[in-house]
């Protein structure tokens, strides 16, 4: 027998076999195109692909309301090009959520996809469905229309689950280099790498967003991903993000969670073609209005943007746990550039599009965490906040007439556990303020901390000031329990500067801290009320600074305050301090006689009030007290797609004084240091006998399990899916195939009524990282052998 020379499909078993609950199989290039193999395949089948590039029709390979679940594959070892040569290469949709099954696509290459439409992606463009991508490849697609976007894939209200795969030198002319999610989609990204793609290239839009991905009222899941050298024109060098505001609130729920991941290199840039916008905002990540992100144990390095290098939030909340901050930049010298080298908030409203509703302000949340500015010979990370930035409502508050309190208009900044080292600003046409963090009107709590070898260089105008934290304009900060150690200020403020804000420090300890020469003052502390004239209000300088130490802080008094006998008045306080060296320039008010010791100072009523509630003791020798913090609080086992192989160790940030030190045994400690990597194990720092400790674990691996029962059914009978997280920080589940998303740590599902063979993965979501596992559920189904052949 021979194969009739008219076009015909095959459809063969997937084992030697012939198995009842075989897969069914279409091999292409069997068929006489793809597109009649989707038309051909059978429910649960499998369309497989030998080696070759296949060219894609005009508009693309369609995939459109098939009542049927299959997979599209290459052969085992074969490499398989979709080629758009110059068109989309894929269109999968449905016109109703129940109209449609979940496809699956393994082992492919899509490239050189284009599409010139604003609601079709570059290369893949998803509708109302449900598809996952398993080791695949996009490279070189765009998306070129006027609206472009989604160089690689663009979805809307669908389901998209990625892993194991990498998006290379994709483009779209306004938002998504890679991907563009909208619409109600959800996205699931696993070990998977972003790299090269952009969103502005020459003729960009003016606000072109997500160089890797854009995220418009949709959710985003990503773990073990690296997001390297991506680029933005506008705002959101890797990702972008933005929530809709609506009634009632959470109607939509645009959330990002990412766990275990790396961003590198990321940045924003115009090109000159494209017409100017305001200041380039988030390098890597960029939230706007009502968006949620969560972050653990993720990297950030080497991102830059004109305001916010790594992330930005406008209006919305980040909260990052156990990551690491390196060498990220806020560029540019004039305007409102150079703002939060690492991190921005921002929060002002736009009475033109908000009207009177004063709106939710931007929140940054930040748990054991590392900070550094300078790693690798990063000469400045920014003129306004060398790590963080942060604005309040400034729109709301010091409009006219004002709309709301302070309370109500403070930005949050909320860090616990973390450290900041060597964060630097310099002035440049005006600037140079908060070494580490620049806040105005911000409400501002640090707990556990430390601020080490940070730095505000002063320049030809009065800057220079908060070599660690700088805050005014109605701020308020509470610090507690943490170090300020070898910080340095050119103007004021070595540790910290305050004006026109309530300072409330306590337990603390502020060591090494030094002025510049030819500085004013306020080694430690500078402190001053706010008359800077209108629009902004006459604010007096309030708080209480408690039961701290203060040690070999050097360069004009220690603690320097700014006052005026008719007001606006300096009405900060300071009760139970420990002071060394106790001389005559440790306290100076600008309308208090001479300057004070620590017993002066005790004495001194200033405004009506005692300016000690409680006696401050001068000390003869220096006191032995220590701060140290351990960032992240543990060693990954795993990491992230492309990156160094794991493990991802933690890092040690630390400051002594009092005497000798012996850091994990080995003698001879310099009084302030940083040590990276620092492994798994109890850190230990000894001064003088005194024994200060900071633990690092070894982090869980993560893991997940996935089965069925029964794992084999006939079409029309039942089985029961069950997941459970094995091990690590839960947080979330997802499993594709339209089981669920945000799942709990263990459960199960009755499939309901299946027809057709299917694999379902479950991604298990852990503040370590992310694992995937795999249950295939094999459907018997009557069509067993066709072979369409016929004699001669």
């Amino acid at each position: 027998m021979k194969p009739c020379l008219r076009l015909f499909f095959a459809i063969v078993l997937a084992t030697a076999a012939f198995d009842a609950f075989a897969q069914a199989l279409i091999r292409v290039p069997s068929q006489a195109t793809l597109q009649q193999a989707i038309g051909n395949v059978s429910d649960g089948g499998v369309i497989e692909i030998a080696a070759g590039t296949y060219p894609a029709p005009a508009g693309g390979f369609i995939i459109f309301s098939t009542q049927k679940r299959f997979t599209i594959r290459a052969a085992a070892g074969a490499t398989v090009v979709l080629s758009g040569a110059g068109s989309n290469i894929l269109h999968f949709s449905n016109s109703s959520t129940t109209t449609g099954r979940p496809v699956t696509f393994e082992r492919l290459t899509f490239s050189g996809g284009n599409s010139n439409l604003g609601s079709v992606g570059g290369a893949v463009t998803l509708v109302t469905a449900d598809a996952t991508f398993v080791g695949c490849t996009f490279q070189n697609n765009a998306a070129t229309g006027t609206d472009g976007g989604g160089g690689a894939i663009l979805s809307q209200a669908s389901s998209v689950f990625i892993v194991d795969s990498v998006f290379s030198g994709n483009n779209a002319r306004r938002y998504g280099g890679a991907l563009g999610i909208s619409g109600g989609s959800r996205a699931t990204i696993h070990n998977t790498r972003f790299v090269n793609n952009r969103v502005n290239l020459p003729n960009h839009f003016r606000d072109s967003l997500g160089g890797a991905i854009f995220l418009l009222d949709s959710e985003l899941r990503f773990t073990n991903t690296r997001f390297e050298n991506n680029q933005a024109g506008f705002s959101g060098g890797a990702i972008y993000s933005f929530g809709s505001w609506t009634t009632p609130a959470n109607m939509l729920d645009t959330t990002i969670v990412g766990s275990n991941s790396t961003f590198v290199g990321n940045r924003l840039q115009r090109d000159p073609t494209s017409p100017a916008a305001t200041p380039t905002t988030g390098g890597a990540i960029q939230a706007e209005d009502d968006v949620k992100i969560y972050l653990h144990n993720t990297r950030f390095s080497g991102n830059s943007a004109t305001q916010g290098g790594g992330v930005a939030t406008y209006r919305s909340i980040i909260e990052i746990y156990d990551s690491t901050f390196r060498d990220n930049v806020a560029t540019g010298n004039t305007g409102g550039d150079g703002y939060g080298g690492a991190g921005l908030i921002v929060s002002d409203d736009q009475a033109a599009v908000d009207g009177s509703i004063n709106r939710q302000n931007g929140m940054l949340f930040i748990r054991n965490s590392l900070f550094q500015g300078r790693s690798s010979g990063t000469q400045a990370n920014a003129r306004y906040g060398g790590c963080i930035a942060a604005v309040g409502d400034t729109v709301r508050q010091f409009g006219n007439p004002p709309v709301g309190t302070p309370a109500q208009n403070r930005a949050i900044l909320d860090i616990a556990d973390s450290a900041f080292v060597s964060c630097l600003v310099t002035e440049n046409g005006g600037g140079g303020v908060g070494g580490a963090i620049m806040g105005q009107l911000i409400d501002l709590s640090v707990e556990r901390s430390i601020f080490l070898f940070n730095e505000a260089r002063r320049g030809a105008d009065y800057t220079g000031g908060g070599g660690g934290i700088f805050i005014f304009s109605s701020s308020t900060a509470n610090i507690q329990s943490t170090t300020f150690a070898r910080s340095v200020a050119g103007f004021n403020g070595g540790a910290i500067a305050a004006i026109g804000s309530n300072l409330d420090v306590s337990n603390s300890n502020f060591i090494d801290n030094q002025m510049t020469a030819g500085a004013w003052g306020g080694s430690a502390i500078y402190s001053s009320p706010q008359d800077f004239g209108a629009p902004l209000p006459i604010v007096d300088a309030t708080g209480l600074v408690q039961n701290s130490v203060f040690t070999g802080n050097q360069g004009g008094a220690t603690l320097l305050e700014y006052d005026e006998a008719d007001g606006p008045f300096n009405r900060i306080r300071y009760g139970g301090n420990r002071v060394f060296p106790d001389d005559a320039n440790f306290f100076v008010n600008a309308i208090a006689p001479g300057v004070q010791t620590a017993a002066q100072l005790n004495g001194l009523v200033l405004h009506g009030a005692s300016k000690a509630p409680a006696a401050n003791q001068g000390l003869s020798t220096a006191p032995v007290v220590a701060g140290m913090v351990t960032a992240p609080r543990g060693v990954l086992s795993t990491s992230a797609a492309g990156d160094a192989p794991a493990p991802v160790f933690s890092n040690l940030a630390y400051a002594f004084s009092g005497g000798s030190g012996t850091l994990n045994g080995a003698p001879g400690a310099t009084t302030a240091g940083f040590a990276s990597p620092a492994g798994a194990g109890i850190h230990t720092l000894t001064v003088a006998g005194e024994t200060f400790t900071s633990p690092v674990v070894n982090a869980p691996v993560p893991a997940t399990a996935l089965s069925l029962a029964p794992p084999d059914a006939a079409t029309g009978a039942t089985s029961i899916l069950s997941w459970s997280a094995v091990s690590g920080t839960f947080l979330e589940h997802m499993i594709n195939e339209g089981v669920g998303r945000s799942l709990a740590a263990t459960g199960a599902i009755s499939l309901g009524t299946v027809t057709g063979t299917r694999t379902y993965r479950g991604l298990v979501i852990t503040r370590e990282g992310g694992a995937v596992d795999a249950a295939r559920l094999d459907v018997a189904d009557t069509l067993i052998f066709k072979d369409d052949l016929e004699s001669p």
